[in-house]
């Protein structure tokens, strides 16, 4: 028989938020990418156990600030 890894699906959430000062035509915008810090899932190999970075994102939360100005 015929062994076939399955690996399920994953969702994460970002979320963002912007905040624009027409005097200055300045955008203001703050985010979390994996809000809830979900975990990739694991890919059995026979080399390691790990996830698989060209289909999924590294692991963990990422906090993040732009700002941006238009002239």
């Amino acid at each position: 028989t015929q062994t076939l890894n399955h690996i399920g699906a994953t969702t994460y959430h970002d979320v963002s938020v912007t905040y624009h000062l027409d005097p200055w035509n300045t955008d203001f915008t703050f985010g979390i990418r994996n809000l809830f810090d979900k975990e990739p899932p694991i890919a059995m190999s026979a080399f390691a156990n790990s996830f698989l970075p060209t289909y999924y994102r590294a692991p963990g939360r990422f906090f993040y600030a732009r700002v941006g100005v238009k002239f």
